[in-house]
């Protein structure tokens, strides 16, 4: 059951991003709330990792394993679609006017563009450093969770991050809202670690009094510094401020929809769910490619916005069964390498 409400909502948060996305240049109603369903992601990253994974950091073998597993999952398709942009900013011309440079794609394919002043060739490329640093800490921060209670975990989180919060603002004022929000998982650490809490909570049935306290916690803390807090300030902190807030509203909406979702599919479809859910990370970079593109020939018309809705799916279906073809034909390849060089 939980394996499918994460797949659902997965495909409810990407679909959430992608009205988002639509909304800055047709302001449709409510868009400005798809962006934080970024933070249903890292939660349910969390879930996913405490629920079906065992890996320990003091175990290096194991641990090395499950990053080159995550990195493997990752990286491959995020360069094609990198190169995929490149290639296509030389028919139609970027956001910044021009085809992209040769460093511009090396730089937004390693993941780093953002920390050496230059933009991903898509916005939200952003959000492929900042999981995999999520990954790196998961091990570590459920390690933590096994030895401190859930509660003080969540307060540990939200103080460690709006210490590096503040000290952004303090020492990089122009640039604090493009760094907090994303650069690093650290200024978003209690988000990370409620889903940690929650996997354990739901999947290992451990401490539920701790779990249930620490989201308690969590939604009181968030919701303190987004309505009474964050007003103090300027609108960028705000902005900063509200995240953890906003993002739990949008994950409970996304978890709702989600149940509603899972009670109503029948068993046929959970193929296809599975097949989407996997396909929202593609369609999670894809998606982006077009739009100012699209806005310029249909405007704000909503049919042409739900075609380009569905062709984005399809594109990012065919991306991932291509991707499911091929990895199985390289690893034999490459087992038959390895046999082939084996002394005999």
């Amino acid at each position: 059951m939980l394996s499918k409400i994460t797949n659902l909502g997965r495909i409810i948060g990407a679909s959430a991003i992608f009205y988002y996305h639509v909304g800055l240049v047709t302001t449709y109603r409510f868009s400005e709330w798809g962006e934080y369903a970024v933070a249903c992601f890292i939660m349910i990253s969390g879930v996913a990792y405490t629920c079906f994974s065992s890996v320990q950091p003091d175990d290096l073998p194991s641990y090395h394993r499950y990053l080159v597993g995550r990195f493997k999952a990752v990286f491959p398709m995020f360069v094609v679609i990198n190169v995929v942009i490149f290639l296509l900013s030389f028919f139609y011309p970027s956001a910044l006017g021009r085809p992209f440079s040769f460093l511009e794609l090396v730089l937004s394919s390693a993941g780093l563009s953002q920390y050496f002043g230059f933009r991903f060739l898509s916005k939200v490329m952003w959000f492929i450093p900042f999981i995999l640093q999520a990954y790196l800490l998961f091990p570590f921060l459920v390690g933590l969770l096994k030895r401190i209670p859930a509660p003080w975990i969540v307060l540990a989180a939200f103080a460690f991050s709006l210490a590096a919060t503040s000290a952004v603002f303090l020492y990089r004022p122009q640039s604090a809202l493009e760094i907090c929000r994303n650069w690093s998982v650290l200024f978003r650490l209690p988000e990370t670690c409620l889903g940690l809490i929650i996997g354990q909570t739901i999947c290992q049935q451990r401490n539920l009094k701790a779990g249930y306290a620490a989201l308690l916690l969590f939604s009181l803390v968030s919701c303190v510094l987004a309505t009474a807090v964050a007003p103090r300030f300027g609108p960028d902190a705000i902005y900063v401020l509200s995240l953890p807030w906003r993002g739990l509203l949008v994950t409970l909406v996304v978890v709702a929809l989600s149940s509603v979702a899972m009670v109503i599919t029948r068993k046929p479809a959970l193929n296809l769910i599975r097949l989407l859910s996997t396909a929202s990370f593609p369609f999670f970079l894809l998606h982006g490619i077009a739009i100012l593109f699209v806005y310029h020939h249909v405007g704000a018309a909503k049919a042409a916005w739900l075609g380009y809705f569905l062709f984005c799916w399809a594109e990012a279906i065919a991306l991932t069964l291509t991707f499911r073809f091929i990895e199985p034909s390289m690893r034999t390849q490459s087992l038959r390498s390895r046999t082939n060089q084996t002394p005999r």
